[in-house]
């Protein structure tokens, strides 16, 4: 069975899958925070949101929109993303939705998105 060295700086610690040994096991948790963090301020697809986007319907109609609609939507460069101009939030009939759909280059998608967030930011009830 292949062993792996602890992630963690300086531990030489065997473990039996990539990642950190059971002293620093904290340092995982501590990474997935991060990540979904990350995952919540970036573009990045939310966690929930995965099944949908790595799905074959999803990868196939993209592909189709992008060759169907090469121009950027809002600046008039090389499109590269499929937005939703209507945040979908988990709804597989608004996700899939043509009509939803536009197609803008990486750095308009980013803008959106980052004011999208900004804008959730500054409506949330506060608790």
């Amino acid at each position: 069975m292949v062993k792996y060295i602890c992630k963690a700086t300086g531990c030489d610690n065997l473990v039996e899958k990539r990642g950190y040994c059971s002293i620093h096991a904290h340092l995982q948790r501590e990474d997935d925070e991060r990540k979904l963090k990350w995952s919540r301020i970036s573009n990045a697809p939310r966690p929930e949101y995965a099944e949908l986007y790595n799905s074959y319907k999803w990868k196939k109609g993209r592909k189709e929109f992008l060759e169907d609609y090469p121009i950027c939507f809002v600046c008039g460069g090389r499109s590269e993303v499929v937005d939703h101009a209507i945040p979908h939030r988990g709804n597989e009939e608004l996700f899939y939705d043509r009509e939803n759909w536009q197609a803008l280059c990486s750095e308009c998608h980013n803008k959106k998105t980052r004011k999208e967030f900004a804008d959730r930011a500054h409506t949330r009830p506060l608790s």
